[in-house]
């Protein structure tokens, strides 16, 4: 099966790849981050990806039934339905951006959460959970931090976005959308295009919670408290998952993949071992064929990678130097 590698790779690194396909036959039962996760109460699909050791959903949650807002006193209630607003009281606004929820309902009137890991269910479906305040940073410092997050995390172009959209890449594959708010002075929507606000499971008060704010016209992103009873977006992210940049581990490299799945560019973060001052970046189709091979130095990354000439499928990469081959990890390229 990997022919093409056989005068490459040493006894430990052919165990790698052996105990890597023992254990991608038994995950192929498993939830991989990056299948598409269909929700068991609506049957709504939301397609998954991984982001460092975070899985997220690639788009907003859009669960309950619409109730509609021209008024303060609109809100949701404490009951045993899910509720939510759609934007300017138009039902196919919450099928292109999700729904709008206060916070005290996506959490189901619980308490705040803000553990490093969230544990909060809220409406989210079974074995995801409502990010908290912490699990947002982590986001944001894996993306580079608050000056340049905004432009990885939102969907590129102007179709749902408004010009100028600063910044928009979309490199991490988050797709993040301007799904604009709704006001709780007087119960109206605002700010569709321009800006997505995000619930944090994190409250600072009473009466205030953490949310993430994008915008057109920044490449940052802003962490803000704000009042509970505004309808915000929801993003949740998965309790457990097996993480296909991930599925085995062993030593002397350290290299992660995002996104994953990946449309365009795969960007690389490595660093190779101790003395070690340059090897190859290595793309292999599932038969061992190298379909891409790129030199790395010790001194660059990370590192953008042009997988758009590809076809859609699962590949392999590792890194190999002239001792030693890496963990092999799956991608998967969609279009």
């Amino acid at each position: 099966m990997f022919s093409d590698l056989k005068n490459i790779i040493t006894h430990k690194s052919a165990v790698t790849i052996l105990i890597f396909l023992l254990q991608l036959s038994f995950l192929r039962a498993q939830f991989v981050c990056g299948d598409t996760l269909t929700d068991s109460r609506d049957g709504q699909k939301y397609p998954t990806i991984q982001i460092g050791d975070q899985c997220w959903m690639e788009k907003n949650l859009n669960i309950g039934t619409m109730i509609t807002s021209y008024a303060p006193g609109d809100d949701q209630s404490d009951n045993d339905t899910i509720e939510k607003y759609c934007y300017g009281n138009y039902p196919a606004a919450c099928n292109i951006y999700g729904g709008l929820y206060q916070w005290y309902e996506l959490m189901e009137y619980g308490p705040s959460d803000d553990d490093s890991v969230g544990t909060t269910q809220g409406i989210c479906p079974e074995g995801w959970h409502i990010p908290t305040d912490n699990e947002w940073l982590t986001l944001v410092e894996y993306v580079g931090g608050y000056n340049i997050a905004g432009g990885e995390l939102k969907e590129a172009g102007t179709i749902n976005w408004n010009a100028p959209n600063t910044g928009a890449t979309n490199s991490t594959g988050f797709t993040g959308l301007p799904g604009g708010f709704r006001h709780w002075c007087d119960g109206t929507f605002t700010n569709l295009g321009h800006n997505g606000l995000f619930w944090s499971a994190t409250g600072i008060s009473g009466t205030q919670a953490i949310q993430y704010y994008l915008m057109y016209s920044w490449e940052g992103i802003e962490r803000l408290p704000d009042g509970k009873t505004r309808g915000f977006s929801l993003r949740c992210l998965c309790d457990n998952f097996i993480g296909i940049n991930h599925i085995y581990n062993s030593d002397g490299y350290l290299f992660d993949i995002y996104p994953n799945p990946v449309k365009n560019d795969l960007n690389i973060r490595y660093r190779l071992p101790a003395g070690t001052d340059n090897g190859f970046f290595i793309i292999s189709d599932i038969y061992g064929k190298i379909i891409v091979k790129t030199r790395l130095i010790a001194s660059l990354q990370p590192l953008k990678i042009p997988v758009a000439g590809l076809a859609p499928g699962t590949y392999f990469c590792y890194i190999k130097t002239q001792e030693f081959i890496s963990t092999i990890k799956k991608i998967i390229i969609i279009r």
